[in-house]
C-alpha cells in the first residue's frame, strides 16, 4: 500500500484516480481501403488479402502512436462499391478507454477491377480489318488472360479499351507480324494515383490493315498474282508460270481482280470453264489439275481468265 504524492491518500501504486493526471492519445487519422469484391485492403501501397477487421486492427496499429489496446467491434456493413462510412473502435490506454472513428471506403482492387471491366490501361483503334483479324484479336485476349472492357464501331474499324498496356502492344505487334498492314504506339500519361502518387499511363495503338490480303488476286506490270503472304513480306504464285514469287506492290499501279465461281466443261487440250457471267465458254490461261463439271474460282483480266 502506498500513498498518492499529490493528495496523500492511500493508494495501489502512484497517483489516486482524482490525482491521477489525464492520459492523452496520440493518433493519426484512421482511413480504410477495402475492395468490395474480393475484401483486400490497400496496405503500404499494394492489396493485401484479409478481413475487414484485420485491415482496421493493422491500420488503427499504425496509427496510434503509444502503446495500446484496440478493441473492434463491427456492425454489420454493406459493402458496395463506391460506399464510404465511418465505425467506431475502441482504443485502450493505461486504464483509459478512447472512441476512435475508422473511415472505410469501399471500391475494387486492381485485379476485381478488370474483371468488372471498369478497368483499362489503353485503346486499341482498328482500321481497315476484316472478320479474320478480329478473331485473331479476341482469340489473343482470351488466351492472355485479358479482355475488351469497351467496344466501339467506328465508320471505318473499331476502338477496343484493353486492360492490359503491355498486352496490348504485344497485340499489336502480333497483327502487324501475322497479316502486315502498320502500327503506330502513343503512351501518354493519363493522371496520378492518390495513393501512391505513381504516374499512371494510357498506351493508345493504332493498327491499319493492309490494302492486300492474302489470299486475293491482283494485277500489277508483272503479271497476275494469288497473294500468298503480306506480313513481313509480300509473296504470291504468278497464276501463269505457277511460281512463287516476292513482290513490291505500288498500290496505286495494282488492281484486285474479283474471284467468281465457274464450272469446268472441258479439260483437253485446254481447260474451259463456263463464265457465270455471260454464260459463255471461255478458255483459261494457266494450268490448273480439274475435273469436268468442277466448280472452281477463277478471274477475269480484261478477257484472260485464269482459274485461282
Amino acid at each position: 500500500m502506498g500513498f498518492c504524492p499529490n493528495c496523500g491518500k492511500k493508494t495501489e501504486r502512484g497517483f489516486c484516480d482524482d490525482c491521477r493526471p489525464a492520459v492523452e492519445l496520440k493518433i493519426k487519422d484512421i482511413n480504410v481501403r477495402l475492395c468490395a469484391v474480393c475484401g483486400k485492403y490497400f496496405y503500404k501501397n499494394k492489396w493485401v488479402a484479409g478481413k475487414t477487421e484485420d485491415a482496421i486492427l493493422r491500420i488503427a496499429k499504425d496509427a496510434v502512436k503509444d502503446n495500446a489496446k484496440i478493441i473492434i467491434d463491427l456492425p454489420e456493413l454493406k459493402k458496395n462499391p463506391g460506399i464510404k462510412t465511418e465505425v467506431e473502435i475502441q482504443i485502450e490506454k493505461e486504464g483509459d478507454v478512447f472512441n476512435v472513428p475508422a473511415k472505410l471506403e469501399f471500391t475494387y482492387c486492381d485485379g476485381c477491377a478488370k474483371q468488372q471491366g471498369e478497368y483499362f490501361e489503353g485503346t486499341m483503334q482498328l482500321r481497315n480489318v476484316n472478320q479474320e483479324m478480329l478473331d485473331f484479336v479476341h482469340k489473343y485476349l482470351k488466351n492472355n488472360n485479358s479482355f475488351a472492357s469497351n467496344i466501339e464501331e467506328k465508320k471505318d474499324g473499331y476502338d477496343l479499351n484493353i486492360s492490359d498496356q503491355r498486352k496490348l502492344q504485344s497485340l499489336g505487334q502480333q497483327l502487324k507480324k501475322t497479316f502486315g498492314g502498320n502500327l503506330k504506339i502513343s503512351i501518354r500519361q493519363f493522371t496520378q494515383d492518390k495513393l501512391t502518387s505513381k504516374q499512371i499511363y494510357r498506351v493508345n495503338a493504332l493498327y491499319e490493315g493492309p490494302r492486300f490480303r492474302k489470299g486475293e488476286v491482283i494485277k500489277i506490270k508483272k503479271g497476275v498474282f494469288l497473294l500468298t503472304n503480306v506480313s513481313e513480306k509480300t509473296t504470291a504464285v504468278d497464276l501463269m508460270s505457277g511460281k512463287k514469287t516476292t513482290l513490291q506492290i505500288d498500290e496505286k499501279e495494282t488492281e484486285t481482280l474479283q474471284k467468281v465461281e465457274a464450272r469446268v466443261t472441258k479439260i483437253y487440250p485446254h481447260i474451259e470453264v463456263v463464265d457465270t457471267v455471260t454464260f459463255q465458254n471461255v478458255s483459261i490461261e494457266n494450268k490448273a489439275d480439274v475435273k469436268i463439271n468442277e466448280k472452281v474460282k477463277i478471274v477475269n483480266d480484261n478477257g484472260l481468265y485464269y482459274i485461282v
